[in-house]
């Protein structure tokens, strides 16, 4: 509950600061654009002791971008990527990567659309629950791997400028872990606020 009142009130605030620029006439560069990645499509790749994993999956995250110039973007980054697979004898294995970190990469403006190329660095938590017998709710035989990794993530966006503070965004990531086992191509559509 608490997380969903903060992010009314930093919602409020770029509402009330966007109005006062646009009522002003004051027409500015973007100084930085942030918000949620909220539908992200993805398929995991990856070996795990006993089995090779591939399945389709989702998540969610968000990013912040902060201009430096006119090509030069930094900022940061985070989100959870979630796929269920089957196995032999279950249907509810898992895999997660929870992940958070900086990026660096070029931008580009032109009229209502900016677009980005960046590289991303961070740590992140595997979790994956290897079910290899199940007899109904009872687990007889699965095997639980939890562990930190480090996570590069190189991605490319486009942003299109809904108006002048709010910006649909859509980006294609790829998220390396655990020395590269871990694959996971995402596409990332979401909604930014721009100031």
């Amino acid at each position: 509950m608490k997380v969903y009142i903060l992010f009314l009130m930093v919602c409020f605030t770029f509402f009330l600061s966007a109005n006062a620029s646009e009522i002003n006439g004051i027409e500015k560069k973007s100084l930085y654009s942030g918000g949620m990645l909220i539908l992200q499509p993805s398929y995991v790749i990856m070996q795990n002791p006993d089995y090779k994993i591939t399945a389709r999956g989702g998540g969610i995250g968000g990013i912040l971008r902060y201009y430096i110039g006119s090509k030069l973007a930094a900022g940061i980054y985070g989100g959870r990527q979630n796929a269920n697979y089957k196995t032999d004898d279950s249907e509810n294995s898992y895999i997660s990567l929870t992940h958070g970190g900086v990026f660096l990469g070029v931008t580009h403006k032109s009229g209502k659309f900016r677009y980005n190329a960046s590289m991303g660095i961070g740590r992140g938590n595997i979790n994956n629950l290897h079910i290899t017998n199940q007899d109904g709710n009872e687990l007889n035989e699965a095997y639980f791997y939890d562990y930190g990794t480090m996570v590069y993530v190189p991605f490319v966006s486009a942003d299109y400028e809904i108006t002048q503070r709010l910006l649909l965004t859509v980006q294609t990531s790829y998220y390396f872990a655990d020395n590269m086992n871990y694959q996971s191509p995402v596409i990332q559509i979401g909604l930014l606020f721009n100031r």
